[in-house]
């Protein structure tokens, strides 16, 4: 369970204090290698040169445990020595011996990116145990209050002059605070200059987002907001 935990997470930390970072998509997976913590005994090829070693271990250790296939790349910490590039490929291959899927290693990038190939038969770990968020689908990024706030406005624009007196939006706490600023001055003064009363209702969404749910009477909505 716990190395399940760990092959689930975005970052792996090594024992010396540098870490891996895992970017895992559909036909690609990227694999970056920091220092971190790590500074070395020596001089800073020295650094370097610790750091991809344990890097190229644990790599290997997770492309298995993962169940990773297709293309990877593997982002380690530039080395200027070609012996030392041919010293970790020979450590990786080592590595990936120990695995029965059939991985092949291409070579360093003239940017340094060392490529490989691991056939794939089967769903990696990630997609097998994890769904994309429905938040977010998949990306890691939603679209931030003030951004949404800002759609809200412009989309009350559009109905400036309409026959309503109010209206009534259910949005989520973090929208609302940031559409009526502070002691609601924006609030009050975009009521005035569209001649709408606003009405909010709190939302349960999982990110900021707003719903504009009904157009009427200040009365009829206000009702509305009672009964929710």
């Amino acid at each position: 369970e716990h190395e399940i935990e760990k092959a689930l997470k975005r970052i792996v930390w090594l024992e010396n204090g540098a870490y891996l970072i895992f970017d895992e998509a559909e036909a690609l997976t990227v694999i970056d290698v920091n220092t971190g913590k790590y500074s070395g005994k020596q001089d800073l090829s020295d650094t370097i040169l610790k750091t991809n070693e344990w890097a190229a271990v644990e790599a290997a250790r997770q492309i298995h445990l993962r169940d990773i296939g297709g293309m990877i790349l593997i982002d380690f910490i530039d080395m200027k020595k070609e012996k030392d590039r041919q010293h970790i490929i020979s450590l990786l291959e080592g590595e990936l011996r120990k695995d029965e899927r059939r991985t092949k290693v291409i070579g360093f990038t003239p940017l340094g990116i060392l490529q490989l190939t691991r056939k794939k038969t089967k769903p990696a770990l990630l997609e097998s145990l994890t769904m994309k968020c429905p938040s977010c689908e998949g990306t890691g990024r939603v679209l931030s209050p003030e951004s949404i706030a800002f759609r809200l406005e412009r989309e009350l624009w559009e109905h400036k002059g309409g026959d309503y007196e109010a209206v009534f939006i259910e949005a989520t706490q973090d929208v609302q605070r940031t559409f009526s600023g502070e002691k609601n001055v924006h609030k009050e003064r975009m009521e005035e200059l569209l001649g709408l009363e606003i009405i909010f209702s709190g939302s349960d969404s999982l990110k900021p987002s707003y719903e504009i749910r009904q157009y009427g009477t200040s009365a009829d909505l206000r009702k509305k907001l009672e009964s929710n």
